[in-house]
C-alpha cells in the first residue's frame, strides 16, 4: 500500500509541475518566478476543485524547523455551481529540499471539500488497479 501511496504522490507532482510549467510556456511576455509561482497556485487550486475558476493566490505563512519548511498560501477562485468566492489554505511540507506533502487548510467550501473529486478519483484507480491484480492471480 505504502508503494501506492509514494506512486500517487510521484504522479500529482509531476502532474502540478507539468501543468505550471505547460502554464508559463504559454506566455513569452512574463515575470518568470511570478508566473511560475501562479501556475503553480493555478494547477493546486485545479486539484482542490476542478470544475471551479482560479483567479490569483497570497502568501499566508513560512514555519521554518531545522531542514523543514511549511509555507501556505491561500488561492482564490469562483466556484462554478453558483459563482460565489472559493478559497483554500494550502501548505506545503517541504523537508531536506523536497516536497513531502500537501495539506489543504482553512477554506470556505460548503458542499464539497478541497481535494475531494481527485481523492475519489485516486480512489477509483486503486479500487481498479487492485481488482486488475486479483483477476491476473487467479488465472
Amino acid at each position: 500500500m505504502k508503494s501506492k501511496i509514494a506512486c500517487w504522490r510521484m504522479g500529482l507532482m509531476a502532474t502540478c509541475l507539468a501543468l505550471a510549467g505547460s502554464a508559463v510556456a504559454e506566455d513569452s511576455n512574463h515575470n518568470s518566478l511570478a508566473d511560475f509561482c501562479n501556475a503553480v497556485a493555478r494547477s493546486v487550486y485545479a486539484l482542490a476543485w476542478p470544475s471551479a475558476t482560479y483567479r490569483t493566490w497570497e502568501f499566508r505563512d513560512l514555519q521554518t524547523k531545522s531542514d523543514e519548511i511549511d509555507l501556505t498560501i491561500r488561492l482564490f477562485g469562483q466556484s462554478y455551481f453558483d459563482g460565489s468566492d472559493l478559497w483554500t489554505d494550502v501548505t506545503f511540507d517541504i523537508e531536506g529540499g523536497e516536497l513531502r506533502q500537501v495539506y489543504w487548510g482553512t477554506n470556505n467550501a460548503i458542499l464539497v471539500p478541497p481535494g475531494a473529486t481527485v481523492s475519489a478519483a485516486k480512489d477509483a484507480m486503486v479500487g481498479l488497479e487492485e481488482a486488475y491484480q486479483r483477476s491476473q492471480t487467479s488465472q
